[in-house]
C-alpha cells in the first residue's frame, strides 16, 4: 500500500518509478539510466551495506540514493548512512517529505 502511495506520487511528478527487489535493481542499474533509488529498509533480507556500493558500481550515471524505515530501528537507519545513502529518512520524515523529494528527482532529470 505505502509503494502504492509512492508510485501515485511520482506520477503526478511526471516520473517513471518501478518498484523491484534489490538483485532486479543493480541489473537494472546497469541496463538503464537510473539516476534515483529509494530503498525501504523495512523490505525482508535487505542488506544495504552490501546493496548500495553495488548499485553505485553498476550505474551508468551518477545516483542518488534514499533510504527510509522504521524510526524505532535504528541501526538500520545508522546502517544506510554507512552505506552511503546520500539521504536516510524515517518512514514519518519520508511519507511528509515524498512530495519534495520526487519534486527534486524530476527537476534532476
Amino acid at each position: 500500500m505505502f509503494s502504492s502511495r509512492v508510485v501515485g506520487a511520482a506520477k503526478s511528478h511526471g516520473i517513471d518509478i518501478m518498484v523491484t527487489s534489490p538483485l532486479d535493481a543493480i541489473e537494472k542499474a546497469s541496463s538503464t539510466e537510473i539516476r534515483q533509488v529509494i530503498l525501504d529498509l523495512s523490505t525482508p533480507n535487505l542488506d544495504v551495506e552490501a546493496l548500495v556500493p553495488k548499485l553505485r558500481e553498476s550505474a551508468d550515471v551518477p545516483l542518488t540514493i534514499v533510504a527510509y524505515g522504521p524510526h524505532v530501528q535504528e541501526a538500520k537507519l545508522v546502517n544506510a548512512q554507512s552505506a552511503g545513502c546520500d539521504q536516510v529518512l524515517t518512514r514519518g520524515q519520508f511519507n511528509s517529505q515524498i512530495d519534495e523529494l520526487l519534486r527534486s528527482f524530476a527537476s534532476a532529470k
